[in-house]
């Protein structure tokens, strides 16, 4: 169920992205991004300013709070000038960190309201990347270990 703080995000149509989420199982995976403005670029060709984020697993594959580690909130732009949402910010008011929870198979919950999320496809596609890359830089941290 819903809750009236949460925005319900919908993974049914994207089941790569739940699988990456359900694989992550490291404590921290920390993540080097692109920035520009103090925002994370998403489809970007270049590694304009790299910051860091951090990927806490509170739940194995359920419960993940990103962080930056400068202490920024979390803002995302879309970089690709072929998108139609180029330029476009994510959230109308940046969040303090992103917060994701598995409430059933393929419908997590994300700490903000819709009334705050510019373009849904967009939130999708950010979460469908940090998922991508955090699962990868697990399986690279867990094979260094």
């Amino acid at each position: 169920m819903k809750s009236p703080a949460t925005y319900e995000l919908s993974l049914h149509h994207f089941p790569y992205i739940q699988k990456n989420l359900a694989e992550l199982s490291l404590r921290q995976i920390p993540l080097t991004v692109p920035t520009c403005s103090e925002s994370l670029l998403i489809n970007s060709d270049k590694r304009y300013d790299p910051r860091r984020i951090v990927v806490d697993t509170k739940r194995s594959g359920r419960d993940f709070i990103v962080r930056r580690e400068d202490g920024f909130p979390i803002q995302v732009v879309e970089a690709n000038s072929r998108r139609d949402t180029y330029g476009q910010e994510l959230f109308y008011a940046p969040l303090d960190y992103l917060a994701l929870s598995n409430s059933e198979e393929f419908v997590w919950h994300v700490n903000t309201t819709d009334s705050n999320i510019t373009d849904t496809h967009m939130l999708t596609e950010f979460v469908g990347i940090l998922s991508t890359f955090a699962l990868s830089k697990q399986l690279k941290l867990s094979s260094n270990s």
